[in-house]
């Protein structure tokens, strides 16, 4: 009978997740899969449970990997099925940031019979669907080899459609390892970029590539067997204290409005003194008026201009105009201040781009004895 899951340990994982590895992040992180491995002695990696609420398991166990009854998934033993791959069937992911953080407890590398790779863990296309043994299914992997300096491989990832095993910068912590490292793979879908750095030192990025696929899509979460398992000869083992995924969606877009608000109000909301009709420098002329023209609304400025009769005979009105495509300017004009106010101009900002407007008057001054002329905006 499987032992109970360790919420706590959960609880403290989730936190050191996202203090050490997410940071300040803008967007709100969303923990999708955590393996915590807190299962009964041998439970085969299919069964293992997924501390998640709704998490999946992975599809497939692998000879030569187990729990081991203390929180750790153990590879070890004679792996029969050599370049065997086990997925577990996420969500699809095409946007915003993954993290694949694999917390290894020890490893003893020291009989590994054949030096080179021996383990990838990661992430997969769909193209895993109809080639899960295929190297083609690979987006970025964390990548694990005994080397002959003597030593083991931390953290090298592999991405894209690529067949080859091309490596980036070595990270060195030798044949036997029995203090506790993070590894962590981070795809970032908008720049289609991956990174790999370790809890040695965060601040330093182990290795750093593109994904090369025309369509990047994290599928899987896939754990290979690259070469025989009987690492370190009889006592050879690879254990790992959990596996967990985190989704990072992407920052929203901010719109020009929004980036002027974040700039002198430090909120992108129409809120208190950032609202679109307040006026907080106090010179008569709204926040959304001060945007639409140009002026800092947090010192005083002059309000748009009405000028004298031009050549045709017409009052005219100046201001300036910026290239938002969401403003509508409306030039209104009235023959008496108690009467109703019609439109004698309107165009979008995209229209009139970010320029000096003199924009005459549609009644001739001569109709009457008086004649006025004021800027509206909307959006």
């Amino acid at each position: 009978m499987k032992t109970p899951l360790n919420l706590s340990r959960i609880a403290k994982l989730c936190y050191s997740t996202l203090a050490l590895f997410l940071g300040a992040a803008n967007a709100p992180a969303q923990l999708l899969q955590s393996w915590q491995f807190n299962d009964a002695a041998n439970t085969p990696l299919n069964t293992a449970v997924n501390a998640v609420p709704a998490g999946v398991l992975f599809a497939t166990g692998q000879a030569g990997v187990s729990t081991n009854g203390a929180g750790q998934l153990v590879i070890s033993g004679n792996n029969t099925g050599l370049g065997a791959r086990s997925f577990a069937n996420i969500p699809d992911v095409t946007s915003g940031s993954l993290q694949l953080d694999v917390n290894v407890a020890s490893w003893n590398f020291t009989g590994s019979p054949s030096l080179g790779p021996l383990l990838e863990i990661g992430l997969a296309n769909p193209s895993a669907t109809t080639t899960p043994n295929s190297s083609s299914t690979r987006l970025a992997h964390l990548y694990f080899e005994a080397n002959d300096l003597g030593a083991a491989l931390g953290g090298v990832a592999r991405g894209g459609n690529s067949t080859s095993t091309t490596e980036a910068t070595d990270i060195l912590f030798g044949l036997v390892r029995n203090t506790p490292v993070t590894f962590r793979l981070n795809v970032d879908f908008a720049t289609r970029a991956y990174t790999v750095s370790t809890s040695d030192d965060y601040s330093i990025i182990t290795s750093t590539g593109n994904i090369t696929t025309n369509s990047p899509t994290a599928a899987f979460v896939q754990i290979r067997a690259i070469d025989d398992f009987s690492i370190g000869g009889l006592g050879g083992n690879f254990r790992v204290d959990s596996i967990t995924l985190t989704f990072i969606p992407p920052a929203p877009v901010l719109t020009p409005l929004q980036t002027w608000r974040q700039t002198y109000f430090a909120t992108t909301e129409p809120i208190g003194t950032a609202a679109d009709n307040a006026d907080p420098d106090f010179d008569g002329i709204p926040n959304l008026i001060e945007y639409a023209t140009g002026t800092i609304p947090t010192g005083f400025n002059p309000a748009a201009t009405v000028l004298g009769q031009n050549g045709g005979g017409f009052l005219t009105l100046a201001f300036t105009s910026i290239a938002d495509p969401a403003l509508t300017y409306t030039v209104l004009g009235t023959s008496d201040l108690t009467g109703a106010w019609t439109s004698v101009f309107s165009a979008t900002g995209a229209t009139l781009g970010a320029a000096a407007q003199v924009i005459p008057d549609t009644t001739l001054l001569s109709a009457g004895p008086r004649r006025f002329l004021r800027l509206q905006v909307t959006r």
